[in-house]
């Protein structure tokens, strides 16, 4: 990430209330692209069609856990 506003960020969130107020503080924050997933899985679809300048994980998520979200953020040096 280049400037302390992130411009996209991903959030794997699989409890409803509290990704939309994710959503909410990262929108506030100015960031203009924001992609929510509830599982893993999606979100690792959505990782390797998009970039993002940072992300937030929930640990355990509806298709089991974000770790393999994780190990792919790290690998493209995506802070999280």
């Amino acid at each position: 990430m280049t400037s302390a506003t992130p411009n996209s960020v991903l959030i794997v969130e699989d409890e409803g209330l509290v990704s939309l107020m994710l959503e909410d503080l990262v929108r506030e924050m100015g960031a203009r692209v924001i992609d929510v997933f509830a599982a893993a899985g999606d979100a690792l679809a959505a990782l390797r069609a998009s970039d993002y300048d940072c992300a937030i994980l929930d640990i355990i998520v509806r298709d089991g856990t974000s770790e393999p979200v994780a190990d792919a953020l790290a690998q493209r040096g995506i802070p999280f």
